[in-house]
């Protein structure tokens, strides 16, 4: 694996965090 695709990999998995605490809750209500 490459470093770069590490990083993009772990800021992709962080946006998609704060997207479902974000969203999901909303979405759900």
């Amino acid at each position: 694996m490459q470093a770069t695709w590490s990083h993009t990999q772990c800021r992709a998995i962080s946006y998609l965090f704060i997207y479902a605490v974000f969203i999901g809750p909303a979405f759900l209500r």
